[in-house]
C-alpha cells in the first residue's frame, strides 16, 4: 500500500488498518500566518466509529467551536475524511461521504449499514482568501459521464476539487467487489463554472452519490496546475515495473516544500475489482515531476490531479512509508518537523501490492491518517 498526504502547514500521520504490504506517502501543508492572503482560522478533527446498524452519523462540532460558540463559515471551510475498515470488501459498506448539515454539524454517511468502519475527519476553516463551493450530484447506473454546473465561476488556475463517493441505494441488492471500477470516479474542472465526473464502466445497481467541494484561492499567492495522466499496462518512469507507474511534467517548475498534490482516479474496464490495479498513490517527486504508482499492471487507470503551489508562508512535509501485512488495526507513525496543529491538515493516498490478490482486498487499502502530535 502506498499513500501520499498533503497539509497546509505541517503534518504527522497515523495509519490504521492496512493489511497488505504497503508504501505510504504523506505530505502536510501549513497555511499562512496572520497577515498573509490565505489564513487558516482553525482546524477541527476527530474520529467517529460506525456500528453495524449505522448508515449515517451526525457529528456535533460545537464542543470544538469555542465559548461562546462561533459557527463555521461554510463558504471558507472544507472537510477531509479517511476510513479504515476490517473485512470491508463491499464498497456499499465502506464508501463514505461527508457534508455539512449546518455550520455546527457534519454528516458522515455510507450506503448500507454493515460492519464497523472508523472514519477520521478534519475540518479546515479559513479566515479569508478562500471560497469553497459545496454540492452534490447523482450518477445513474447507466451513465459514465455527468456534467454539473457550479452556482458560480472560479479561477481555474487557483481552484481544486475534493470528491466523496457514496453508493446510493436504488434497487434491491448491492454492488459486488469484483466491479469496483464502476465506482472509481474522477472530478475535473472542465470550465470555470463546470465540473465533469467520469467513470470508465457502468454496472447494474452502481448508482453513485457524488459529494464535491470546489476550493478556490482568491489571489495569485496560490497557483494550481491540473493534468490528466493515465497509467497504462506498459507505462513506466524507467525505474518502476512496466504498467505500475506514470509521471507527469509540471510547467512551470514548483517548490516541492510548498506544493500540495490532490487527485482522483478511475479504473479501467478490465481491472475486475482488483485493488492493485486501480488504487493509486501520488507524490511530488521534484520541482518538475509528479509520480503516480499502483500495485499491478492490468489495464489502465485515469487520473485527474491538481498540484497546488503556495507562494506565501505555507509549508508542506511529505513522506513515504511501507505498511506491512502485520499492521492490521494498529498504527504506523511518521516523525515530522514540528508543526502547528491549529494550522495543519493531512492529505493521503494509498496503493497496494503483494499480499492479497483478486478483488477481496478493499479493506487492506483503507487507511486513516491522523495528526496526533506536533512531531
Amino acid at each position: 500500500l502506498r499513500m501520499s498526504f498533503c497539509i497546509p502547514r505541517f503534518f504527522q500521520k497515523t495509519i490504521l488498518g492496512a493489511a497488505i504490504a504497503a508504501t505510504f506517502g504523506v505530505s502536510l501543508v501549513a497555511v499562512a500566518p496572520d497577515g498573509e492572503a490565505a489564513q487558516i482560522k482553525r482546524v477541527l478533527r476527530g474520529t467517529v466509529s460506525f456500528t453495524v446498524d449505522d448508515a449515517v452519523i451526525l457529528v456535533d462540532l460545537t464542543p470544538q467551536l469555542g465559548t461562546p460558540v462561533v459557527p463555521l463559515d461554510l463558504s471558507k471551510t472544507f472537510v477531509l475524511i479517511s476510513t479504515s475498515f476490517t473485512g470491508a470488501n463491499n464498497p456499499a459498506w465502506s464508501l463514505m461521504s461527508a457534508k455539512f448539515d449546518d455550520a455546527q454539524t457534519l454528516v458522515i454517511q455510507r450506503g448500507i449499514a454493515t460492519g464497523t468502519p472508523n472514519v477520521d475527519y478534519t475540518v479546515v476553516e479559513f479566515v479569508s482568501g478562500v471560497n469553497v463551493i459545496h454540492g452534490s450530484s447523482t450518477m445513474a447506473d447507466t451513465v459514465t459521464t455527468k456534467v454539473t454546473t457550479l452556482p458560480q465561476s472560479v479561477h481555474l488556475s487557483r481552484a481544486f476539487t475534493l470528491l466523496g463517493i457514496q453508493f446510493a441505494v436504488r434497487v434491491t441488492g448491492q454492488p459486488q467487489s469484483n466491479t469496483d471500477e464502476a465506482w472509481t470516479t474522477t472530478a475535473n474542472l472542465t470550465a470555470t463554472n463546470q465540473i465533469t465526473f467520469q467513470r470508465n464502466e457502468t454496472n447494474t445497481k452502481w448508482v453513485l452519490g457524488l459529494f464535491y467541494q470546489v476550493v478556490e484561492f482568491l489571489d495569485a499567492t496560490v497557483n494550481v496546475q491540473k493534468g490528466t495522466p493515465q497509467i497504462t499496462s506498459t507505462s513506466t518512469d524507467g525505474t518502476c515495473t512496466a504498467g505500475t507507474c506514470v509521471t507527469a511534467t509540471l510547467s512551470p517548475a514548483v517548490d516541492p516544500a510548498k506544493s500540495l498534490l490532490l487527485f482522483t482516479r478511475r479504473g479501467g474496464t478490465l481491472v475486475a475489482g482488483d485493488e492493485r490495479f486501480f488504487e493509486v498513490s501520488g507524490e511530488v517527486t521534484n520541482g518538475t515531476t509528479l509520480t503516480f504508482t499502483r500495485g499491478g499492471s492490468t489495464d489502465s487507470v485515469d487520473i485527474v490531479y491538481y498540484l497546488v503551489e503556495f507562494k506565501d508562508a505555507a509549508f508542506v512535509q511529505k513522506a513515504t512509508t511501507n505498511v506491512t501485512t502485520t499492521v492490521v488495526g494498529g498504527t504506523t507513525n511518521v516523525t515530522l518537523t514540528s508543526i502547528d496543529l491549529a494550522r495543519s491538515f493531512p492529505v493521503i493516498s494509498a496503493s497496494g501490492s503483494g499480499g492479497n490478490t483478486g478483488n477481496g482486498a478493499q479493506d487492506e487499502v483503507l487507511v486513516r491518517a491522523q495528526l496526533t502530535t506536533a512531531t
